[in-house]
């Protein structure tokens, strides 16, 4: 009888032990899987964000292209503004050309050519300016810079034959 009573008490600790080595799996599996779960959240967030993210970077981009675009539209209409101003000079200069004659002549065409010249080369770099893009923006600008103070000195001197004459 006594063998039997640790037989019986044996195995009910076993039973008992086990039921808690059970129990302690089932937990630590339900953990795993909660952990895993939430990893895969987490992950799931972090893409979600990622994609977010590049998304708004895309869209400040296009608008601070969308404004550069309208900045440069603004200074190529200013430009060409500029120069509709020289446009009476070099109208009233072809005009006289046609009435002068001899040494006026002659002087009053060197002038036109010379206004001429430097209105081309203003509308060929503002050209330049309308196709610029940021690499060779500075350029473009410099460039047209130059031919706006040659065309402007042109223009200048264009209304002192004017007046000369």
């Amino acid at each position: 009888m006594r063998t039997r009573v640790v037989i019986t008490v044996a195995a009910l600790l076993l039973a008992c032990g086990c039921g808690k080595n059970q129990d302690q799996a089932a937990k630590e599996k339900s953990l795993s899987d909660r952990a895993r779960d939430l990893a895969k959240d987490a992950g799931k967030s972090i893409g979600d964000a990622y994609k977010d993210a590049g998304k708004a970077v895309g869209e400040a981009a296009a608008k601070a292209s969308e404004y550069a675009k309208m900045k440069k539209e603004d200074f190529v209409a200013e430009m060409q503004k500029k120069l509709a101003e020289h446009e009476p000079t070099i109208e009233a200069v072809k005009q006289k050309l046609g009435e002068a004659t001899g040494d006026a002549k002659t002087e009053l065409q060197k002038v036109s050519d010379k206004l001429v010249e430097h209105k081309k080369e203003f509308a060929d770099k503002l050209d330049a300016v309308k196709a610029a893009t940021g690499d060779n923006w500075k350029e473009a600008i410099e460039g047209l810079t130059k031919a706006w103070d040659e065309l402007s000195k042109a223009a200048s001197e264009a209304k002192a034959a004017l007046e000369k004459s």
